[in-house]
């Protein structure tokens, strides 16, 4: 079982001051100390990959020993291909997307043909985890589109959500949508 904790000082966009910036290194250092497996999180600006930031995160997780996931940020990029190449040289292990543009209410399903794309850039380099809209009714459907390309997961959080909690019973429906045959 892996811990993977969102590092993201606040909602919106996904442009930090300094001193969110400085948060955020702090986070990931006490995430360390808890005893998780890694982070989610990035940074843009201007529609861009914040590279420095970026790479600053990344490198403090591999120091203390935690994975490095880029969340959806991704779906907010302007050259998503160009950002993908980014993320891969500056060593991130994992890229949270939909495929659909970040703010749009459209889930993975409508994003598939980017995911497609996607997955065919990252060449099994960096893991893809699927986001957005993935429930126990769209999860088998991904899973047999996706499933030629290597390193493919998904991350189900409203689908496993019930009043606010994790619901058990929902959490089997998504274990038992992905089991295979």
């Amino acid at each position: 079982v892996s811990v993977l904790a969102m590092v993201r000082p606040r909602g919106g966009a996904f442009e930090w001051t300094a001193a969110e910036a400085g948060a955020m290194q702090q986070s990931i250092q006490d995430l360390a100390s808890a005893g998780a497996n890694g982070v989610v999180s990035g940074a843009l600006h201007a529609g861009h990959i914040d590279t420095e930031l970026t790479e600053t995160l990344i490198s403090l997780a591999r120091h203390v020993d935690l994975a490095f996931t880029f969340h959806r940020a991704i779906d907010a990029v302007e050259e998503r291909a160009k950002a993908l190449d980014i993320l891969m040289d500056l060593g991130c292990q994992r890229v949270l997307t939909a495929g659909t543009r970040w703010g749009a209410t459209a889930g993975a399903m409508d994003g598939i043909e980017e995911l497609t794309r996607t997955a065919h850039q990252l060449k099994g380099r960096m893991e893809m985890v699927v986001g957005g809209g993935v429930s126990a009714v769209s999860l088998p459907r991904l899973r047999d589109i996706l499933s030629r390309h290597e390193r493919i997961s998904f991350h189900a959080y409203s689908a496993a959500m019930k009043e606010g909690l994790t619901d058990a019973a929902k959490v089997a429906a998504l274990r038992q949508a992905i089991a295979t045959d």
